[in-house]
């Protein structure tokens, strides 16, 4: 917001100090924690990638050609359909 850290301390409600010695003594994420977050990541990004991909279908349902439906999706036909084969295999 391009705004001091005096400015940003007065609208949070504390004081350039307070921010300063919480910084100062805020706990660093450790290895572990880390490896968590990296995870939960993952996990959600996956989760993303399988609602995109359940949506395609119903694209191609409506008529959009599946090259528009995968640009709209941010994905290759490539990607897509190395998800679909996948996903067919497993069940």
């Amino acid at each position: 917001y391009n705004v001091g850290l005096e400015e940003a301390c007065s609208v949070a409600g504390i004081s350039a100090i307070d921010y300063s010695e919480w910084k100062e003594n805020a706990p660093q994420m450790t290895f572990q924690e880390q490896e968590i977050d990296e995870h939960e990541l993952e996990m959600k990004e996956k989760i993303m990638e399988k609602i995109v991909m359940h949506k395609i279908p119903d694209l191609l349902k409506l008529g959009i050609t599946l090259e528009n439906a995968c640009e709209f999706a941010k994905i290759s036909v490539e990607e897509y359909e190395e998800y679909k084969n996948k996903h067919v295999n497993e069940e």
